[in-house]
């Protein structure tokens, strides 16, 4: 599946890691539509930006990111949640859910393209 033109909201705290995943969406083709860096941001980009798949950190500067992927999965957007820690329990109640993949930190380039391309199809 070709992820060209893709629309992406990413909402990541960590600078570097945002820096990369932005080079690395580039590449895939995708077009990032905005990027937040605090849970505040991320909800008010989350309701009102067009984008065809969030990506969001769960942890934002020590803040949940639920009520993000919340309001995304509300629109029936697709979300990519990825954590560096143990936050899949609170996950839990997502799993299965055709619009939510799961992506561990940390993720290759090839990780990220699977996610996407799941993501875009729909698939967790």
């Amino acid at each position: 599946m070709s992820l060209a033109n893709t629309r992406v909201l990413v909402v990541e705290d960590e600078v570097l890691i945002l820096l990369t995943l932005q080079a690395m969406l580039e590449d895939l083709g995708c077009t990032v539509v905005g990027t937040a860096h605090s849970l505040g941001d991320g909800m008010a980009m989350a309701s009102t930006l067009a984008f065809d798949v969030a990506i969001v950190d769960m942890n934002l500067a020590n803040e949940r990111a639920q009520p993000i992927i919340e309001e995304v999965a509300r629109r029936q957007i697709s979300v990519i949640v990825t954590s560096g820690y143990d936050a899949m329990r609170s996950l839990e109640h997502f799993k299965g859910r055709a619009s939510f993949t799961i992506l561990p930190k940390p993720y290759t380039f090839d990780e990220l393209s699977s996610a996407l391309s799941a993501a875009s199809a729909g698939t967790p």
